[in-house]
């Protein structure tokens, strides 16, 4: 039972980072709708009024104020087409941070950080000084004097 409740958790917490963004999209003179499940690579469509300018949003969510986020190693790939894609990392309210976070940042330099950080990770060695095993467990630093917190015009959407 314990281990269905911290999915639960866990599923609660990416539909909540998920609502945040809606919400300040929609805040910001934005139309943002969550997509089904069908989109695997996407949580969220946002366009502007005129519907002129759109972009598709992966959201991650982080419950702890951590800059670090779990992704996975599908998320190194891009492709030209995804000039449009970003992520939103979302840090939840916590002991680290007084309110929640929006974090955008586009698909590209995302693949890129994860891949190198990737990297780095299998040349180093565990506290105990074993070699790291590759998995396909990637994570994303965040990195707060790069990246602006609410940074709408990121999106390109006006």
């Amino acid at each position: 039972m314990e281990k269905n409740s911290k999915k639960l958790i866990s599923v609660d917490c990416g539909h909540l980072g998920e609502d945040i963004v809606i919400t300040e999209l929609t805040r910001n003179n934005y139309i943002a709708s969550r997509l089904d499940d069908r989109a695997k690579l996407f949580d969220i469509i946002a366009m502007n009024k005129n519907g002129t300018r759109f972009c598709a949003i992966q959201v991650k969510t982080n419950q702890i104020g951590s800059n670090r986020f779990t992704l996975g190693q599908k998320n190194e790939d891009y492709n030209e087409e995804q000039t449009h894609c970003f992520y939103a990392f979302v840090k939840l309210k916590s002991d680290k941070n007084s309110e929640d976070e929006i974090y955008f940042v586009p698909f590209k330099e995302v693949a890129k950080s994860i891949a190198e950080e990737h990297k780095k990770y299998l040349k180093s060695t565990s506290k105990k000084g074993a070699e790291h095993k590759d998995t396909p467990i990637r994570t994303f630093i965040l990195d707060e004097n790069k990246h602006q917190k609410y940074n709408f015009s990121i999106l390109n959407l006006d």
